[in-house]
């Protein structure tokens, strides 16, 4: 029985993702650093590490590069954010951001000895790196253009949802089947760190089958099929919904990929507001 590479895969730094075009390729750097920031040197220094070893012609919007010198300081109130990682105030521990055969970056977090902060990644975005971690709002301007929604899911953290800009839909040929549910919503809970609460809400859902058709451009191939929208139990909600699906502009707008409900050739999109 054939197993894709992403199931085989025991780290997202794992050679065999190299072959799946179903998951974000990872390429590595070394700049010794403690902060990893828009503005900061080391940045540009990681970009000039991929010009001078030949990667940075090659790279694809999209593609994943990981600082293995990046060494955020514990978060303990005392330890400083600078370029330099040395510059620990009180000698303050570091963590390392290293590939682990066992359980992987991506599940890290929730074995408690790992800082979030370690989960720090770059993304090329077509033209410069931009910091990003998980599971922030992906900072990439086109999302619909990666090859698939669950693009970076080897870099998630487990149970949360990727996050999207996307400011117009293709237009969407289908008759969408509407119906209004009432259902439960796992949010943050205010009481607990890392806890949940469920609460219950009416929320519009949008059933549509998504085909390729000429006007799709570079849509990757993972977003076609059956389309689950959701969106606010209101009338706005229910508009908002059919004003997506004609392909009209909304101007910024976030979408969540809710995982635990795709997968199957079916993607569940929520809009993120209405979260």
């Amino acid at each position: 029985m054939f197993v894709p590479p992403e199931a085989r895969a025991t780290s997202p730094h794992d050679l065999i993702l190299a072959t799946s075009r179903s998951r974000a390729p990872v390429l590595r750097v070394f700049v010794p650093c403690s902060k990893l920031e828009t503005d900061s040197e080391s940045l540009v220094k990681c970009e000039q590490y991929l010009v001078e070893t030949g990667l940075w012609d090659h790279l694809s919007t999209g593609d994943i590069v990981c600082n293995l010198g990046y060494v955020p300081p514990v978060e303990d109130g005392s330890s400083s954010d600078s370029d330099d990682p040395n510059a620990s105030s009180g000698g303050g521990e570091f963590i390392m951001m290293r590939p682990s055969a066992s359980s992987g970056l991506a599940n890290s977090v929730n074995g408690g000895g790992s800082s979030a902060s370690s989960q720090k990644w770059l993304l090329f975005n077509g033209h410069v790196l931009v910091p990003y971690t998980p599971p922030d709002l992906l900072p990439l301007d086109q999302p619909l253009n990666l090859p698939t929604p669950f693009y970076y899911a080897h870099i998630m953290p487990a149970f949360t949802n990727l996050s999207y800009v996307i400011t117009q839909l293709p237009v969407c040929d289908d008759v969408p089947q509407l119906t209004l549910a009432y259902s439960s919503k796992k949010v943050p809970s205010p009481h607990s760190p890392n806890g949940f609460a469920m609460v219950k809400k009416y929320s519009w859902i949008a059933r549509v089958v998504r085909l390729r058709t000429e006007a799709d451009g570079e849509m990757g191939e993972g977003w076609f099929g059956e389309w689950i929208l959701e969106g606010e139990g209101t009338p706005e909600g229910k508009q908002l919904l059919l004003n997506a699906l004609k392909g009209y502009s909304l101007g910024h707008r976030e979408w969540e990929l809710v995982r635990e409900k795709s997968g199957g050739g079916k993607l569940w999109l929520r809009y993120a507001a209405f979260a």
